[in-house]
């Protein structure tokens, strides 16, 4: 799918970095704090396409 898209010219966006994967609330009603959640296992998806040269964007999540 991701080669699909790129081939269109099609930029690609993962996102939430630093991931959403801890967070106790919902960060699109209120402030989120994953500082005491949060876990460096976290980023190995977006080290994988980073690294992998499949994303063009990365998109910040509204944590802190």
């Amino acid at each position: 799918m991701l080669r699909g898209c790129a081939s269109t010219g099609c930029s690609l966006c993962i996102k939430h970095f630093h991931g959403h994967g801890s967070a106790l609330g919902d960060s699109h009603v209120g402030f989120v704090d994953v500082s005491d959640t949060w876990t460096p296992q976290e980023l190995e998806p977006f080290v994988a396409m980073i690294e992998a040269e499949r994303c063009d964007l990365v998109m910040t999540a509204h944590l802190f």
